[in-house]
């Protein structure tokens, strides 16, 4: 009873946003039972816009047609790239539709933003920027990935930044042009006057 549901579902405050994408996929499914073309348009722009993923391009598309696919592609960069505020999930999606330079640019106009304590984000931002090539954005997600570790100074943590400076000592050697990034040499040299009392970890990088 696809109207039934609609009305109980109406009843949410639109405000409210706890498990509004639970919300949002039983709206799709009642407006694809009342074959309301408009309204699933609507509701599968709200998701693909919420949280920008291969899969919910997909999605989208398959409501607005294939043909359209390109467009919203360009359209879709377009705003990433306008948004001063960084979003790991707008540049995982850059990467997932290919747009590789916009991806870089995107990252690197807003490294300051760049949480290592995010880790389970960051990282795989980094490692899917090195396996496409993408070096020197690679290189600044894993700067903020091993100044989280220093940062906190715990060395139970600080195998984790040893990999990630051996991994940037890597990455330096593919950097043809540090653009106005510092240079993996001076960035290395101010690492060590920060954190050169930290004799745990630097013992365990020369090992």
């Amino acid at each position: 009873d696809a109207k039934t549901a609609l009305g109980w579902l109406e009843k949410i405050p639109a405000k409210e946003h706890v498990q509004a994408y639970d919300r949002d996929e039983l709206f799709l499914s009642i407006y694809k039972t009342l074959d309301d073309h408009e309204r699933l348009e609507e509701v599968s722009w709200r998701i693909f816009r919420r949280h920008r993923t291969e899969d919910t391009l997909v999605a989208l598309v398959d409501v607005i047609g294939s043909d359209q696919r390109e467009q919203v592609i360009e359209e879709e960069a377009r705003l990433i790239l306008q948004d001063e505020f960084i979003s790991y999930t707008n540049a995982n999606f850059l990467i997932q539709i290919n747009r590789l330079t916009e991806a870089e640019v995107y990252l690197l106009n807003r490294r300051d933003q760049l949480d290592g304590d995010l880790y389970t984000s960051l990282l795989p931002l980094a490692e899917q920027l090195e396996i496409k090539g993408r070096f020197l954005a690679a290189s600044v997600a894993y700067r903020a990935l091993l100044e989280s570790i220093l940062s906190r100074a715990n060395s139970k943590y600080y195998r984790h930044g040893v990999r990630y400076l051996k991994k940037l000592d890597m990455l330096a050697k593919k950097c043809d042009d540090w653009q106005d990034v510092l240079s993996h040499d001076d960035y290395f040299q101010d690492l060590q006057q920060t954190h050169g009392r930290k004799k745990s970890f630097w013992s365990r990088y020369a090992e």
